[in-house]
Order: C-alpha cells, then sequence, then structure tokens
C-alpha cells in the first residue's frame, strides 16, 4: 500500500514535456501591426493611457510584454527601476509609492521578465535585497513572499523542487483555482501557471488546476491560450486566435479595461492594448 501511494505521488508530481506549439494566422498578425504603433509606453515599459508619470504597475505589465510577446529590448528599463541597495520599486521613477513600493505581482513581473530573458541581473538584484531585509519591500503584507513565489523563484533559476514543495505547490495552486473570484486574484494563478511552462515546470497537478478555472470561467482567452500550449493542441490555439483577432478588432484607443477583469470575459477591447498584441505574438511564434 504505501509502494502504491508513493508511486500515485510521484506521477502527479512528474513533468511534463511540452514542445512549443505556434500557428500561423494573418488576421492576427494584421491586428498586431495595427495596433503596436498605437500603444503607450513610460519609463520605457507599458502603462496605462493618459499618464504624465510611470505605471505603478510598470514592472507587472513588462513581464507579460517580455514572455508573451518575446520583446525583451527594455531589459534596461526593468534594470533602472532598482535602488542603489537592490531594493525594488515599481518603476524606475522610484518611490511612486512611498511603502509599498513594490508587490508580489511585480515580483511575478520580475519572474516573467528572467524566463523571458534567461537573463538574471534583475533577478540577481531582488535576491540580494530580500535577502537583506527578509522581505520585498516595507509595508504590508503585500511585501511578504508566500512559498509558491518561493518556489517560482527558485524554478526560474533551473532549481528542481524536491517533491514535498512539489506537492504543496501544487495543491496551494489547485485550492486558489477552485477559490478564486474571476478577478485579479484568479489572473495571478494563470500567470503562475504561465511561467511553469516557460520554466519547464508543467505537471499533472498544475495542468489539473488549469481545467479547474477553465471549467469555471470558459470564456477567458489568457486561460484558453495557456490551455493550448500545455496540450500542444493547434485546434485549440487556432480557436482562442480566431476570438482574440476579433477582440482586438474592436480595439480602437488604451483604455483601461485589461486581462485581469476578464478572466470570464472572452473579449477586453477596452484595454491598455499591450497584453492583446502580447498574446496574439505569442500564438504567432
Amino acid at each position: 500500500m504505501k509502494y502504491i501511494i508513493l508511486v500515485l505521488l510521484l506521477i502527479s508530481c512528474g513533468k511534463k514535456s511540452i514542445d512549443p506549439v505556434r500557428i500561423e494566422h494573418s488576421g492576427l498578425r494584421a491586428q498586431v501591426a495595427r495596433i503596436q504603433p498605437l500603444l503607450e509606453w513610460r519609463c520605457g515599459l507599458p502603462t496605462e493611457p493618459n499618464r504624465s508619470d510611470c505605471s505603478g504597475d510598470a514592472i507587472s505589465m513588462a513581464g507579460r510584454w517580455f514572455l508573451d510577446s518575446g520583446d525583451v529590448s527594455r531589459l534596461p528599463h526593468v534594470l533602472a527601476s532598482f535602488g542603489t541597495d537592490n531594493r525594488p520599486y515599481r518603476n524606475s521613477e522610484l518611490p511612486e509609492y512611498s511603502g509599498n513600493s513594490f508587490s508580489r505581482d511585480a515580483l511575478m513581473g520580475i519572474l516573467e521578465i528572467t524566463a523571458a530573458t534567461k537573463d538574471f541581473a534583475a533577478l540577481d538584484k531582488l535576491e540580494a535585497y530580500v535577502a537583506a531585509t527578509g522581505r520585498l519591500c516595507p509595508g504590508d503584507d503585500r511585501c511578504d513572499i508566500t512559498p509558491s513565489m518561493r518556489l517560482l523563484m527558485k524554478e526560474a533559476r533551473g532549481g528542481k523542487p524536491t517533491l514535498a514543495e512539489r506537492m504543496q505547490d501544487e495543491l496551494t495552486i489547485q485550492g486558489e483555482a477552485v477559490s478564486n473570484p474571476p478577478t485579479y486574484r484568479t489572473y495571478l494563478v494563470l500567470r503562475k501557471l504561465r511561467i511553469k511552462l516557460d520554466t519547464g515546470n508543467v505537471t499533472p497537478g498544475y495542468q489539473a488546476a488549469l481545467d479547474v478555472i477553465l471549467r469555471r470561467f470558459p470564456k477567458g482567452l489568457f486561460q484558453r491560450i495557456i490551455d493550448a500550449k500545455y496540450n500542444e493542441s493547434e485546434r485549440k490555439l487556432a480557436s482562442a486566435a480566431t476570438a482574440l483577432e476579433s477582440c482586438m478588432a474592436k480595439w480602437t484607443t488604451a483604455g483601461s479595461d485589461w486581462i485581469g477583469n476578464a478572466i470570464d470575459r472572452e473579449c477586453a477591447d477596452a484595454s491598455q492594448g499591450h497584453e492583446l498584441v502580447a498574446m496574439a505574438k505569442w500564438i504567432l511564434r
């Protein structure tokens, strides 16, 4: 009996080898060509419309741009967002926020940037600050690092999680997939699952979490594209591409909507635009 349980545990935590799947979609490529020149940037990073200063979510948004679009040319702007003591900030204008100058979603951005660039300079600075202070920043619990985020940091460097780490993380993410509302909280779970794909750490346990999100919120394009990539399904990717093209066709100018608020909607056509272009590029490359 003990042997059977151990085998089941090992199966549940085993990695799944995934080959990249992409498709060609001329309509989607045309929408990228139309929208990308209209995107707004401040401090060299994505921003909301009509801002004269850097976005408070610049590093977080940059992570999605780097990882999905494959455009890593803006790395110097990310490195400029660290203080001389290696303290990470949300943008290179530094203390837009005097207390919560950083957060776990901004850490997610750094991890996505690391996965995209295979450059550890930003992660080195962040980890040096955490080693000195024990936190991401001064402030409330948004500056604390969860075990799940620590594991992502380990995996970003190619580290191998222990069986116990993997199982606990799978259970945590599965629990979040079951209970989180269709808001930014589920969006962060999806971003964790997205990073697992690029660091080579997809397992049946993480696939199960993604399946739960898809059953609860089947319309969202971000989870549909991740699912197509997890399952190496050109059919699913083509379906998501057609839906994304339709969504992008409705986009005219940058708005305040974004994917994090559209987990249960097929389209965020009033978004800032960066995520739409990034997702399209991810499908095409």
